[in-house]
């Protein structure tokens, strides 16, 4: 098996960091965003421009998905430094 040069690996650990970097900031800001609304006392809130009802309840899986693409950032970071630090092998001619 050939071994994958360390500019490819790297093209491709920042063309998946990309989309998780992008999704971790919709979802922390839409949990961020369901946190603010003024919920009723059952836990509801209804935008009337929208017509919508939002629970409160969504607000815990918002922060759920935010933490768990978080982690998924910070694997794919710690993943690229370490492919940075890597040595290049040796040539045996």
């Amino acid at each position: 098996m050939k071994k994958v040069k360390r500019s490819v690996l790297l093209l491709a650990q920042i063309l998946l960091l990309v989309p998780l970097v992008i999704s971790f900031i919709l979802a922390a800001w839409t949990a961020w965003s369901r946190y603010n609304l003024p919920y009723y006392e059952r836990g509801r809130y209804f935008d009337e421009g929208r017509a919508v009802v939002y629970e409160e309840q969504a607000f815990e899986v918002y922060v759920l998905i935010s933490i768990v693409l978080f982690a998924a950032v910070a694997l794919m970071v710690s993943l690229m430094l370490k492919t940075i630090r890597l040595k290049p092998a040796k040539r045996i001619d």
